[in-house]
């Protein structure tokens, strides 16, 4: 990827979050403020952003995030929805955040030394060039190998958006060939090309709309999401439950007096994901409802136990069932 592109992302969202904060804190920055915040120091050499380039980034970012910007009294810049945009773009903000952070060190390589990460996949380099892929709306060819798979395959695509979850990242991005989206997991790209010669026609795509039901990255449009109901045995595990919240949906149920564990529900798609993520709380973190999930997440543990004992034999086959029965909160 050209660095400069990497520049660009760093200098357009850098400068989106300093009014973002600013504004937070009650304070409209004037544009010298603007493009002081936002020069660019290379090898000693001063490069100050153009107030042109600074309107064209602005006008980007209402397009593309939904965010309205206003000049109040002074000539000072305002976001007049920041409030209620942060509120429904939570995830997105803290997103873009993680990017920029790791964007700024891979162009700064000496920022290593202080921040220790988790390691991430190679593959994570092509990360801001797909980000600038997705603005621009360029076409992308993919060489893809699946894990436990030799044979490589190749996806010409139109990505959608993009994915953040335990230190992976995914691409949501709608392969012609198939004629519907898939999720592409970055640790899998071997080759990476942005078509810059081509563009396609913009489709109305929400990340938030698409994971809504879903718990981490495993999506398979058509299934419906179900009430689960959860038990954490102490307020400890009730509290991790909730910060951050397990999953959007998590609501807590009215605690009986006199015990000491909290019941909860999360309104999602029973997927593989889910299903791992509460066999590793287990035994902390209990499924009581659906009774299908509930039995299968015991069948699970059995397993596993078996397992430990004759650990020379096949694994069963392991299957998520179906249809699950709706509960009564």
């Amino acid at each position: 990827m050209k660095k400069s592109m990497i520049e660009t992302y760093i200098r357009m969202y850098g400068m989106l979050r300093y009014i973002m904060r600013m504004n937070e804190a009650g304070h409209y920055p004037k544009m010298e403020e603007i493009l002081q915040h936002c020069t660019f120091i290379d090898e000693g050499r001063e490069e100050k952003i153009h107030a042109n380039t600074f309107h064209k980034y602005m006008k980007e970012a209402e397009r593309l995030l939904g965010l309205h910007f206003e000049i109040i009294e002074g000539y000072r810049y305002k976001i007049d929805n920041l409030v209620d945009w942060s509120s429904k773009h939570e995830f997105l903000k803290g997103w873009l955040d993680t990017l920029w952070l790791h964007s700024v060190i891979d162009l700064k390589g000496e920022l290593q030394k202080y921040i220790l990460f988790e390691p991430l996949p190679e593959e994570v380099k092509y990360v801001p060039e797909v980000l600038m892929a997705i603005w621009k709306r360029h076409p992308i060819s993919i060489k893809y190998r699946k894990l436990g798979e030799k044979k490589i395959r190749h996806y010409d695509v139109e990505a959608r958006g993009l994915r953040q979850s335990k230190n992976r990242y995914y691409m949501i991005a709608y392969d012609k060939a198939a004629g519907k989206n898939k999720n592409l997991a970055f640790h899998a790209m071997k080759q990476v090309d942005v078509l810059y010669s081509e563009t396609y026609k913009e489709v109305p795509f929400s990340i938030e709309e698409y994971y809504r039901n879903s718990y981490g990255t495993w999506v398979e449009p058509g299934k419906e999401a179900t009430d689960i109901r959860l038990r954490a045995m102490d307020d400890f595990w009730a509290e991790q439950l909730q910060t951050p919240p397990f999953h959007h949906s998590l609501r807590q149920l009215d605690k009986k007096q006199g015990t000491k564990w909290t019941d909860f529900i999360i309104h999602v798609v029973p997927m593989p994901d889910l299903v791992l993520e509460l066999q590793r709380l287990s035994p902390h973190i209990l499924v009581l409802d659906p009774p299908e999930l509930r039995d299968y997440m015991k069948h699970r543990l059995q397993v596993a136990l078996d397992a430990y004992d004759s650990p020379d034999e096949p694994l069963p086959e392991l299957t998520l069932p179906d249809k699950f029965s709706r509960i009564s909160s």
